[in-house]
């Protein structure tokens, strides 16, 4: 009698390293500048000087340099202003 042997085809782990890119955007007005990070800061710095205690699942921001200020939407129904410079 002749036994068969079997092998099993090993599955190779292949780990695809992504690369994280770094992507930084500024605003400029005049002689004043500001970056989105510092924009982001001042509105989760405002919505907890609010009270806001809800997970923010969206966020829209609406720049406007001509007006110093940044406005936004939180989860759709919350709004508000933030100067930026």
């Amino acid at each position: 009698m002749v036994k068969k042997e079997t092998l099993k085809a090993e599955k190779k782990a292949t780990t695809t390293k992504k690369e994280t890119k770094e992507v930084q955007v500024y605003f400029q007005f005049g002689n004043q500048e500001v970056n989105e990070k510092e924009v982001n800061e001042k509105i989760q710095s405002a919505l907890k000087e609010q009270g806001h205690k809800d997970a923010i699942k969206t966020m829209e921001i609406y720049v406007k340099p001509e007006e110093n200020a940044a406005y936004y939407v939180v989860n759709k129904t919350e709004t508000g202003k933030v100067e930026l410079f």
